[in-house]
């Protein structure tokens, strides 16, 4: 990653059992310890388990077996299993407990995310009053307006959209997003609260034409077609092969996005959402030189 510009990242877990979670943070922890050439890494990002599967097209691919909803009693265990090292966690904030603990880990200066939801508006909007920040790649496993048996629905696209502390990412690989709605957003929120991400897998910046997303011995199998991830059947993307100069190279070359502007969606704006900025995320006398 830090051969293609990534200087910071958070390892991410998916949805997986109680006891491959824990697992993940272990290894985490002794990752941490030694010492490495790479990318900083401060702290984890989990996205799961307490995400939404209803009707296939929210839990994207997520092993549905281990979707649960929230548990407050869990999160402490996990929490604890980390060490302290839980920096942003992605919830669907409509599911039964979700914004109790959202509350909860908010006060403990985790992050929370919209994931993985089948949200409608209005739920949204209060879950961003409730400890929520921001959505994790927006459009993608998330909702927008839509008709279910005749009624016209909202989503959580509209609430980040009318919430102006809200901010969103956007997979800029060139295939989960397009041109229209990259510039749609920049235009609605700003460079400021678009985040350019890469939502990678781990066979990121490789030549593999296969892998596993997720937990290595209960995880995904996944296949690289045209230039992204996929379940096996196609009938998903399933994370992402980007690395950061890809998405530099689309969003500049591809989809016409000023470089300041691409630079801060991807540097100035995720440093700022996960409290990062007093470091990274700029040019600036006393910050970080890890250019």
């Amino acid at each position: 990653h830090l051969k293609h510009g990534t200087t910071t990242l958070l390892p991410t877990s998916m949805t997986a059992s109680e006891e491959d979670l824990p697992a993940f943070c272990k290894t985490f922890t002794e990752f941490k310890s030694t010492v490495h050439n790479g990318a900083k890494t401060p702290g984890l990002h989990f996205e799961g388990p307490y995400l939404s599967g209803a009707g296939g097209s929210s839990k994207g691919a997520q092993k549905g077996d281990y979707l649960r909803n929230p548990d407050i009693l869990e999160a402490e265990r996990l929490i604890a299993a980390s060490d302290g090292n839980i920096i942003r966690w992605d919830i669907a904030p409509e599911l039964p407990g979700a914004l109790e603990l959202s509350k909860k880990l908010s006060s403990m200066g985790i992050i929370c995310s919209i994931a993985h939801s089948t949200a409608d508006c209005d739920t949204s909007l209060k879950a961003f009053v409730s400890g929520f920040s921001h959505v994790t790649h927006c459009y993608n496993a998330v909702p927008t307006y839509r008709k279910v048996c005749q009624k016209v629905l909202d989503g959580v696209v509209e609430a980040a959209y009318l919430d102006d502390n809200a901010a969103i990412e956007l997979i800029c690989d060139g295939c989960h997003i397009p041109k229209g709605i990259v510039k749609l957003a920049l235009k609605i929120k700003g460079a400021d609260k678009v985040m350019a991400i890469t939502d990678a897998m781990r066979i990121a910046g490789t030549d593999m034409k296969g892998g596993i997303l997720g937990s290595l011995k209960s995880g995904t199998e996944v296949t690289v077609a045209a230039g992204v991830a996929k379940l096996l059947d196609l009938s998903s993307f399933a994370g992402s092969i980007a690395t950061t100069d890809r998405c530099l190279r689309v969003l500049c070359r591809d989809y016409g996005i000023e470089l300041t502007d691409a630079s801060k969606m991807l540097s100035a704006a995720p440093a700022k959402l996960l409290k990062l900025y007093d470091t990274v995320g700029s040019i600036e006398v006393g910050k970080t030189a890890d250019l």
